[in-house]
């Protein structure tokens, strides 16, 4: 038995250990927050231009002029890269996008007003918007010809030395290209000549091999990749670390099966050098997709016979020596029918090496109702989108003047369903991660492609309306349970309190649900004073809804309004104007006013800090009257610097995304609660 002294001296040393412990515990939490807030504020910044899934976004068109007046390209060029939908706004894609042989026919024409648009944000950052969308078309090109080249290197044995050293050389300089493209997003400092000196050498790589390739590359099919998303490539390459890391695996490679994941292949390294995060892990990629395991007769039981058809020869040789011994990502666009993912782990076990799987955008539905005998170890970030709905929305882009997000699927088939996923062949482990899929995504702030209602800067909410301790929705529904239920689906969730609203003074438990849920639920009804929302916030209330109380003496109390924006902040508190006709009605829809509900939009339009306003319409919450939209996109459209919000009767998941498209958050009610 050891001694007294020695044991004091182990407790000692485990103390240290702890310490030690602590110590790297936190320098890696604090690490994480700062590649998150770096993560978020490029979603937010790229979710204010409204970008969709397939990564087209709006330019303000002043900045397009700006371009075209700086660099004298022609009007006629410009118009053949972006799509002009008014007198403000552009998209930052056409047509000549999907056709590599039309772009390429205009590639010298374009790397010009590329090379001249860096020189530009060099020195006026207001452009960035134009530059980045001239990236996405530069990237693009570049993508869709390097596969080509590694395909045709593939099969045509013959020159295949030739080509692949062509291959290698545009990739380095794409990965060096992205690099700027990702500093950009932080409007960092360039070295103009650097970088203009990689675009021209870009272009001369694919003039000089296109001498080679040009009647033996395959250009046609290949145009349209599935994964075609800077954002979203950047997203994934994070959230993949970080929940490998999470989980306590350290990953030596990622490995993407071409065609469709082929610019997140791109973007992976980059972003790992960008974010200074594992630096040391390889990315691999091999053509390996469904649409060429078909043609190329591959499969899960021949792939070893068949490794020629997947990769060059010298390449295929580093694929198999990373492999051996090794922890390997697998990183596809979606599941499709489990086809592709299959067979890149059963290579990458084949090559004596560990594989776990991913999906970029996942087709849960598909796991659960066929035979896919796969199941991935990572859930996707993004909801399911698949390529055949990308293809409307590329059609759409071709052949309409106007731009929308309408081709969706069925919002409640393309939710991790935790029904499903209890009732689906997976182990405790995947359900954990399934289950913990939104809750990584909110905290990365991630851009949700997949519903246009996440794309746009405007927040969806739930109420639950709360009378002596019972919601009026449904008295027999358990709060609780309710507020968990909502929490886990990531939805906003709003407690109002009608005892306080009504009658002055509370008899429901705010204090309980905002301990057990503290920065997590809003609070409204009978909020009377800045130190009453105040004990709110402080008892753990993420923000306040304010009514009543901003009036006074027949008007709004501005002072007050400012006082509440300027000590809480203006994400923090909203502003509910609760209206019937055009008047202002208050204490909880029982007193009628002789407020104009005009008047005081008016009043907080002058105070130019896009103040939040809930446009509650009181006939259509009390009497079930139809929503009146075109009053209240009128009324958005009138008032620039208010941030608007509507609540009243919201039946369907159709208005939301009508109120969604035009920036218009949702409140949803009791016909939400009765519907769950």
């Amino acid at each position: 038995m050891p001694s007294k002294s020695e044991r004091g001296k182990w407790k000692i040393q485990l103390s240290f250990e702890m310490i030690g412990l602590y110590v790297n515990m936190a320098t890696i939490l604090k690490r994480q927050n700062e590649v998150f807030n770096r993560l978020s504020k490029i979603n937010k910044k790229y979710r204010a231009v409204k970008i969709s899934d397939i990564g087209c976004f709006e330019i303000k068109y002043d900045d397009i002029n700006r371009v075209v007046f700086e660099t004298g390209t022609s009007r006629e060029i410009i118009n053949i890269f972006f799509r002009r939908i008014d007198d403000k706004v552009a998209l930052s894609r056409n047509a000549i996008y999907y056709d590599f042989k039309a772009f390429h026919s205009y590639s010298e024409s374009f790397v010009r007003l590329l090379t001249k648009t860096v020189e530009i944000y060099d020195t006026d950052k207001s452009v960035s918007y134009v530059l980045s969308a001239l990236l996405d078309y530069y990237e693009n090109y570049q993508v869709t010809y390097w596969y080509a080249l590694f395909e045709c290197s593939i099969d045509n044995i013959d020159i295949q030395d030739e080509l692949y050293d062509y291959c290698k050389k545009i990739k380095y300089g794409l990965e060096q290209l992205i690099i700027f493209h990702l500093n950009m997003y932080d409007e960092d400092g360039l070295n103009v000549k650097s970088v203009i000196e990689i675009i021209i050498n870009q272009w001369i790589l694919i003039k000089t091999s296109w001498i080679l390739a040009e009647s033996r590359a395959q250009l046609i099919f290949r145009l349209f990749r599935e994964f075609d998303n800077r954002i979203k490539c950047i997203n994934e390459i994070v959230y993949d670390i970080y929940a490998l890391e999470r989980d306590g695996i350290k990953v030596d490679n990622l490995f993407m099966p071409l065609y469709g994941a082929s610019m997140l292949a791109m973007y992976a390294s980059p972003v790992l050098e960008y974010f200074d995060i594992k630096k040391d892990i390889k990315v691999g990629y091999a053509r390996i997709g469904f649409h060429d395991l078909l043609p190329l007769e591959l499969s899960v039981d021949y792939i070893k016979a068949d490794e020629t058809k997947i990769a060059p020869a010298k390449y295929l040789a580093e694929l198999k020596e990373g492999f051996k011994g090794r922890i390997t990502l697998v990183i596809d666009d979606n599941v499709g029918y489990g086809m592709t993912i299959n067979c890149c782990k059963k290579m990458i076990e084949l090559y004596d090496g560990t594989c776990y799987t991913r999906t970029a955008e996942t087709s849960w539905d598909k796991i659960f109702q066929s035979d896919i005998a796969l199941t991935i170890d990572y859930p996707g970030i993004f909801s399911y989108l698949r390529y055949t709905q990308q293809q409307e929305y590329i059609e759409h882009l071709k052949n309409k003047a106007v731009y929308t997000r309408e081709f969706e699927y069925k919002k409640n088939d393309r939710y991790i369903d935790t029904t499903k996923i209890d009732r689906g062949e997976l182990n405790n482990i995947q359900i954990e991660r399934m289950k913990r899929e939104y809750e990584i995504k909110q905290q990365l702030d991630v851009v949700d492609f997949s519903l246009g209602m996440e794309v746009i800067t405007c927040l969806n909410r739930i109420n639950i309306d709360i009378l002596n301790g019972k919601c009026t929705a449904d008295e027999t529904l358990d709060i609780i349970k309710t507020i968990e239920d909502s929490l886990d689906k990531h939805m906003e969730i709003c407690i109002v309190d009608l005892n306080k609203s009504i009658y002055g003074e509370s008899s429901n438990e705010i204090n309980t649900y905002l301990l057990h849920y503290p920065n997590r639920l809003w609070v409204a009804g009978g909020i009377m004073s800045l130190s009453e929302a105040e004990t709110l916030i402080q008892s753990g209330a993420k923000g306040v809804v304010i009514g009543s109380a901003i009036y006074r003496d027949g008007n709004v109390d501005v002072d007050m309004v400012k006082e509440l924006i300027n000590q809480l902040g203006k994400d923090r508190v909203y502003f509910s104007l609760d209206y019937l006709g055009e008047n202002i009605v208050v204490r909880g829809f029982e007193e009628m006013t002789r407020i104009k509900l005009a008047n005081i939009l008016q009043i907080f339009e002058t105070l130019k800090c896009n103040v939040n306003v809930i446009l509650v319409d009181v006939d259509a919450s009390k009497n079930n009257a139809t929503v009146d939209f075109e009053r209240i996109l009128r009324i958005k459209r009138e008032y620039e610097h208010i941030s608007f919000y509507y609540g009243g009767n919201l039946t369907d998941y159709g208005q939301v995304r009508r109120l969604n498209n035009s920036e218009i958050g949702a409140i949803l009610g009791k016909n939400y609660i009765k519907r769950r």
